[in-house]
């Protein structure tokens, strides 16, 4: 979806340097551990875009019903990287905790958050893709800093201070 972006929103080299670093070490780092010392993810089927819109209440029944999946076999936490923006009635504290009374946190659970800010990556990225020279960009670089800072702090100062983060890293760049 990076690329995707790219295409849609244009180069911005500050942007692509934090999606290298994110893609090469935020995410092993927290996806890895979900599958090391005797855990294993148990792949469910995710709806794929689990957003208030997506969501309504039958009449007749009141019981709730959801559409317009995108759905896959995933890990189930993925669903809920959409309900962490702000602008998503789900955001709210109480739809997380219910969720998660539901359905705990994956070991390590202390990775949580950063689990659920990486999952969000997706959707802003996606929404910045539909909707061109929206904020949601901006939205994305800004979490790919925290998750930078917070998971790969040495390779994110290298960044920040401009100096190579690999050997084929060798321009200095401004975050």
């Amino acid at each position: 979806m990076f690329a995707v972006d790219l295409e849609t929103n244009g180069t911005w080299p500050e942007f692509e340097r934090l999606c290298d670093l994110t893609l090469s070490k935020v995410i092993p780092r927290l996806l890895d551990p979900l599958q090391s010392d005797g855990r294993n993810i148990k792949p469910c089927l995710v709806h794929g875009d689990c957003w208030d819109e997506n969501t309504a209440t039958d009449m007749e029944t009141g019981e709730p019903f959801i559409f317009d999946a995108g759905s896959f076999y995933g890990h189930n936490e993925y669903d809920i990287g959409n309900w962490r923006a702000p602008r998503h009635r789900l955001s709210k504290e109480a739809y997380i905790r219910h969720y998660k009374d539901n359905f705990p946190p994956a070991e390590p659970k202390e990775d949580w958050d950063g689990r659920n800010l990486l999952y969000s990556l997706r959707f802003n990225i996606g929404t910045a893709i539909l909707i061109p020279g929206c904020t949601q960009r901006e939205v994305v670089f800004e979490d790919m800093k925290k998750l930078c800072s917070r998971y790969c702090p040495d390779e994110y100062r290298m960044l920040v201070q401009g100096a190579p983060v690999s050997e084929q890293d060798e321009v200095p760049v401004q975050v």
